[in-house]
This record gives structure tokens, C-alpha cells and sequence, in this order.
């Protein structure tokens, strides 16, 4: 059984911040994928006055890149939220969200 560091016991550092302070001002249901050079490719909902999905990399996981962001008018929606991430075996993306 391998030792997994349960919450609360070790030290974390959060991946992304808020993006601003106050109700509905957060970041999360993320999706992330390491890389075979270790590394990560994450997606995330952002929720603010500019609500849609970001997608960031990092070469070790923290700090981390803005790469992509798609606003829910780029996809003609009213909102966009859960981002998945899936790499194809030809090295696309393809990225799932509700």
C-alpha cells in the first residue's frame, strides 16, 4: 500500500488562486495531466465576472502558465464548468466539459 499524503497532515500550497476576493470569486473542478517529461498540463473553471475554463501548464507543478482560456461566448453557452483533460494517442488534446 503506497503512502498517499492525506490533507491536513503535510504541507500544500494551492495551484491557482482566486481570481479576485468577495462571493463567487473562485477557481476549481480542475482536471490535470502529467506529461511523460513530468510535466502537468491542468484545466480548471475559472468563476468571476469572466467565468470560463483555463487551461495552464508547468515543467514541476507549481508555478503555472496560463496557455488557453475559453470564455463560455466562445462556446455560446451560459456557462461552462468540469473541464477533463484526455491526450490522444496521436499527442492532441481533447477536452471535455459540461
Amino acid at each position: 500500500m503506497s503512502h498517499f499524503p492525506v490533507p491536513g497532515r503535510n504541507l500544500f500550497t494551492g495551484a491557482i488562486p482566486a481570481p479576485g476576493s468577495g462571493p463567487q470569486q473562485w477557481a476549481g473542478a480542475p482536471s490535470a495531466v502529467r506529461m511523460d517529461d513530468g510535466s502537468f498540463v491542468l484545466t480548471y473553471r475559472r468563476r468571476s465576472s469572466g467565468d470560463g475554463i483555463v487551461v495552464v501548464t508547468s515543467r514541476d507543478g507549481e508555478p503555472f502558465d496560463t496557455e488557453l482560456e475559453i470564455g463560455k461566448e466562445q462556446m455560446d453557452s451560459a456557462m461552462i464548468e468540469w473541464p477533463a483533460l484526455a491526450r490522444l494517442p496521436d499527442g492532441r488534446w481533447r477536452m471535455y466539459t459540461s
